[in-house]
């Protein structure tokens, strides 16, 4: 059975320190995947990027990790 870990937020930007949690979960957990959930909104921000736009940047964040 595949263990994935989900790890959200509003990435508004995402950043390397979300890379790097990401990367050390996975590491702790010996988890197979880790999902990033991208909220809508946050409530704390009244700025935020377009939704479409935060989630192709984790993509390209991500694309060479393995």
């Amino acid at each position: 059975m595949k263990k994935v870990i989900c790890f959200g937020g509003s990435f508004n930007p995402i950043h390397k320190a979300h890379f790097e949690i990401a990367k050390k979960a996975l590491i702790a957990s010996n988890a197979n995947e880790c999902w990033f959930i991208v909220s809508l909104m946050n409530p704390f921000k009244k700025d935020a990027s377009d939704f479409e736009k935060r989630a192709q940047l984790i993509e390209i964040m991500i694309k060479d990790f393995k």
